[in-house]
């Protein structure tokens, strides 16, 4: 009997924050996809995001004429950007399929963890902390 290997997303942890995030997302947590067909993955994690009660913002890097308002429901639109699609976004990101969707989150200079996939419970937990730690501080400097 031939067994699968074990699935495991692509995770990178602390590179410094490229020109190429905006500062509107840079420290935060937010989704991303390069296609449509990340919609199934995205789903994954918005359910993980609701889950510990925060809402991502999601970007999608995608050829404007995609309809993302028949295939997103109301709330999770609202929310969405589309970008046009940019090369060095591939580079960084790196996604073996076109249909992968990604996390990102960031402090403002560094992104604290890059995930490529959807989450293992491992890579979950990971997140999940980095983010309480990342809103808690923020919550500290604002208050």
């Amino acid at each position: 009997m031939r067994w699968r290997d074990a699935y495991e997303p692509i995770v990178v942890h602390d590179i410094p924050r490229p020109a190429l995030i905006p500062d509107d997302i840079s420290r935060s947590a937010w989704l991303g996809g390069f296609d449509l067909r990340c919609i199934s993955e995205l789903g994954v994690w918005l359910r993980l995001f609701e889950d510990a009660g925060y809402q991502p913002n999601i970007r999608f890097f995608l050829d404007s004429s995609q309809p993302l308002d028949t295939v997103l429901p109301p709330s999770v639109f609202a929310r969405t950007t589309v970008s046009a699609p940019v090369a060095d976004w591939r580079n960084l990101i790196q996604p073996d399929r076109p249909e992968r969707s990604f996390a990102v989150l960031g402090n403002g200079t560094t992104i604290e963890m890059l995930v490529v996939g959807p989450p293992t419970e491992d890579v979950w937990e990971e997140f999940e902390n980095r983010l309480k730690r990342l809103r808690s501080v923020a919550d500290l400097s604002n208050g």
